[in-house]
């Protein structure tokens, strides 16, 4: 990744092929990137006209024409008439920018309101569930058809949400639930299974876990559970779940058979039954593949969701089988929601969304100490090339200021409709 080396800079000593920052609020200027390498004299006359003053340069990443030793005549401070049609033109582009970035925060708000719900509807399910209540099959069903309707939407991709880490066991199961769910929907949009298939692997994704909310609570991170005989008996958690949809009644046998399996594995070492590959379920693969990459994200010693993914792919890939592992790497893509990034202009981004036609350049909310999280600029990576990602950053590499501007809870996926789309 670039180090950073800014330089304090006067206005007028601004010089074509610098790389900039302004140190004002993004919605002071008429650029939409706060950092970005001066094109043209107009950028100059631009920033000059617009009172630009809080300026810093980074050498290392600037391209001068000529030495500092020779510079080219400071630029008249008088705007030619071109300069000021392309600084309406900026500001006309920023003002559309800006009703976009305001309108997806007004989503991502209602995204985060919905999943809340969502959660606690999951939660409910799998209350009814554990307790083999009639009632089950048909509060899961009317979730799972809510998650599937947002899912037909073409312009609805993942979406990151961010809440408050639960306190109650419960409630992080729900979380996981409705996160494999929407991973599935998605997944199962991408595969072009039948609509019986998708409601299938939405609602065993919905309820793969249902066995372990019938463990003791030590049991509910398998990351953390060491000791051998409380292994052996936290892997028959597939077939408590089993047990009590049976109970409940009224599940489709598929999703039996799915939730069953969704944990055995085509290299014969899954459990809870090793069952041999020709009898295992295709779409068991596939919620069997998302919860290990749920599993390998929560890890402590990772807690990465694009390392997750690597490691579902490069380890992974043979046990679940190529077509459930690739699809799910390719619904989250590269850079999953919530990842946090390196930009290319030297900026922090976390992604909000996932962009299924251009997999390395999401949609991220960038870090600025001088905004507010819901005032922060959002970009499209896929609609510019003036940045793109740099790398990706570990949590513990994050400064405070980092960590507390986008919060430090759980981060839940989602398949709102209608997301804005940039003109």
């Amino acid at each position: 990744m670039t180090l950073e080396s800014w330089q304090p800079i006067r206005v007028d000593a601004l010089r074509v092929g610098h790389f900039v920052r302004l140190g004002h609020r993004w919605f002071e200027h008429p650029f939409l990137l706060n950092r970005f390498r001066i094109a043209s004299d107009h950028d100059i006359a631009i920033i000059r006209e617009a009172g630009l003053s809080n300026l810093s340069v980074d050498l290392a990443r600037s391209d001068l024409a000529q030495t500092a030793s020779a510079l080219p005549p400071l630029v008249d401070p008088t705007p030619r008439p071109d300069s000021i049609t392309l600084s309406e033109q900026l500001q006309a582009r920023k003002a559309a920018q800006s009703a976009h970035v305001h309108r997806l925060h007004e989503e991502l708000r209602e995204a985060q309101s919905s999943y809340r719900a969502a959660v606690a509807d999951c939660g409910a399910a799998l209350a009814l569930v554990g307790q083999g209540s009639r009632d089950a099959a048909s509060t899961t069903s009317a979730l799972v058809r809510t998650l599937l309707e947002n899912a037909a939407h073409p312009q609805s991709p993942l979406t990151f949400v961010a809440m408050a880490m639960p306190t109650q066991s419960a409630e992080r199961l729900a979380c996981q639930s409705l996160d494999a769910a929407a991973i599935a929907a998605a997944v199962g949009r991408r595969l072009g299974v039948s609509a019986e298939d998708l409601n299938a692997l939405t609602m065993s994704a919905l309820l793969h876990n249902a066995g372990i909310a019938q463990l003791p609570e030590s049991m509910h991170d398998e990351t953390r559970i060491t000791d051998r005989s409380d292994l052996l008996e936290f892997q028959h958690y597939p077939l408590l779940g089993v047990e009590r949809l049976r109970e409940c009644g009224g599940f489709p046998l598929d999703v039996l058979q799915i939730v069953r399996q969704h944990r055995e594995r085509l290299d014969g070492i899954g459990f809870p039954e090793n069952a041999p590959a020709p009898e295992i379920h295709s779409l068991a693969l596939v919620v069997g593949a998302i919860r290990e990459f749920q599993v390998s994200a929560t890890r402590a010693d990772t807690a990465l969701p694009a390392a997750a993914l690597a490691r579902l792919y490069r380890e992974l890939r043979g046990a679940y089988g190529p077509v459930a592992v690739d699809n799910v790497v390719a619904a989250l893509t590269v850079y999953p929601p919530g990842s946090f990034l390196a930009l290319t202009d030297g900026s922090i981004g976390r992604v909000m969304r996932v962009n299924d036609a251009a997999r390395l350049r999401p949609t991220v909310c960038l870090f600025d100490d001088a905004l507010s999280p819901d005032e922060a600029q959002i970009v499209d990576l896929s609609a510019t090339t003036e940045i793109a990602v740099a790398g990706v950053l570990p949590p513990r590499r994050l400064t405070r200021e980092v960590r507390e501007f986008f919060g430090e809870g759980w981060g839940g996926f989602a398949l709102p409709k209608n997301l804005a789309i940039p003109a």
